[in-house]
């Protein structure tokens, strides 16, 4: 009976993936005969959520699971507006 343990390896440590929400809102308005004009809202990451970096895996440190970091890892909210001229 051979039993074999694998070593702990703290560098596998995992967090949370990044699961952003990104909204498009679109209106489109006709003017004269073709033309139409699109009004446009984009939102990325339009509930703002922070993923904050991997905690710290060296085991020598006093910072071991902790996470200093002070970048998140996705983006903060960003908007973005835009007018479309069709003809």
């Amino acid at each position: 009976n051979h039993l074999r343990t694998l070593p702990l390896r703290f560098n596998d440590v995992r967090r949370d993936s990044i699961n952003n929400l990104d909204v498009s809102v679109l209106k489109n308005v006709k003017l004269k005969g073709e033309m139409r004009l699109q009004l446009r809202a984009e939102l990325i990451n339009a509930l703002n959520q922070t993923y904050l970096p991997n905690p710290n895996t060296g085991q020598a440190g006093n910072t071991f699971g902790k996470v200093t970091g002070a970048n998140q890892s996705n983006y903060p909210r960003r908007t973005q507006l835009g007018v479309k001229f069709i003809f």
